[in-house]
């Protein structure tokens, strides 16, 4: 697996701008159209590779982190990110994916309608009920909610218990001896041999995670299946939107500074 780059925010200006006076740049729309898929693909490598399925780095076979598969079985692995199956449709979920869900597509807590973005105001208001909340507080209240959405069927979902009578910990008595040592990888497919720590440095996993990868695995699944140049155009667009209402997705995506990349979302809501 090889690491890709992030894609110019000239690229991206310029694609937005001939949308403007109707025109579809079919060159660059496949280039950044691809750039933003081969992105996803890596992201998605490695949001993986922390939940325990490591890429070889010779072959780009899954091996099965041993010792990451303990540490959930033993209840061990953080309460956000324990995993749980959803009564309704039986997807597998996280507490934190879930949440995250709800920061990249807001919805409302009473009615579940999806809000409308005030970006001027930094406000969300519910069509519906026409309740308001500022971004901050919005935030803070996904983050405290016992219930939420489940971001496959939209039942309301409460929060996983933790098994046994201990809250889950990251680490314990048990496990701080045994973690020392360096946790050494065997690929099966061809027999190479890797640490985990060394594939963490080499892909900067914590600048390429989400820890929600729910839009990006649905722009990796969609982008290779758009029939024409509009529907192309709507699924980056899509992509770019979700980056807008989650901006601490965009530096995953696109090259600059925070600062930067808030002044070109914010460019290309109002385009």
């Amino acid at each position: 697996m090889q690491q890709t780059d992030r894609v110019s925010q000239v690229q991206i200006r310029q694609l937005y701008r001939a949308l403007r006076f109707g025109i579809y740049d079919r060159e660059l729309l496949i280039e950044v159209g691809w750039a933003l898929h081969a992105r996803c693909g890596y992201i998605l490598a490695v949001t993986r590779a922390t939940r325990g399925e490591v890429p070889c780095p010779r072959c780009n076979e899954i091996v099965v982190r041993a010792r990451h598969a303990r540490r959930v079985a033993a209840g061990r692995i953080r309460r956000g990110r324990h995993l749980f199956g959803c009564p309704g449709c039986g997807a597998e979920l996280t507490w934190e994916g879930c949440q995250q869900a709800l920061l990249d597509a807001p919805r409302c807590f009473t009615c579940q309608s999806t809000l409308r973005i005030d970006y001027t105001k930094n406000q969300l208001q519910c069509p519906r009920c026409k309740r308001v909340w500022w971004w901050r507080n919005y935030r803070a209240s996904v983050k405290a909610r016992r219930w939420l959405l489940c971001p496959e069927c939209d039942r309301s979902i409460r929060h996983p218990q933790p098994s046994g009578d201990k809250p889950h910990r990251c680490l314990d008595t048990t496990t701080a001896p045994y973690k020392k040592r360096p946790e050494r990888l065997h690929c099966l497919a061809c027999g190479h041999q890797f640490s985990w720590a060394a594939w963490r440095r080499q892909h900067s996993i914590i600048g390429n995670r989400t820890g929600n990868p729910l839009p990006v695995q649905r722009y990796w699944e969609r982008w290779p299946c758009g029939g024409n140049q509009e529907q192309q155009f709507i699924e980056i667009d899509a992509l770019l939107h979700t980056m807008h209402i989650r901006g601490a997705m965009a530096h995953l995506f696109i090259e600059g500074s925070e600062a930067s990349l808030r002044a070109l979302l914010d460019e290309l809501a109002q385009a």
